[in-house]
């Protein structure tokens, strides 16, 4: 499987990053620097990118719209993210 990683640390920086595009699935942290990645969740799924949620919250209520989102809690094994990534995207 070929992949480009490309990372961002805050909401502005993750959003331009989603907009530049060039990616075929996110792994999205619900947490980015204090502030929370919802609007970066929306815009991934307004431009059709697959996007996984990270979370340490084991108590997290996402809203609605982000409740079919797949997750990951951290810690987490990379065959745990494989297989999230492989039922997203075959």
């Amino acid at each position: 499987m070929d992949a480009r990683l490309a990372t961002a640390t805050d909401v502005q920086a993750t959003r331009l990053a989603v907009t530049e595009g060039g990616f075929d699935v996110a792994l999205l942290y619900i947490n980015l620097n204090g502030a929370p990645s919802y609007l970066v969740a929306d815009l991934l799924a307004e431009e059709g990118v697959p996007f996984i949620i990270a979370t340490a919250y084991a108590g997290l209520v996402l809203p609605p719209r982000l409740q079919t989102v797949p997750r990951l809690r951290k810690p987490f094994e990379a065959e745990d993210l494989r297989w999230v990534l492989e039922e997203l995207i075959g």
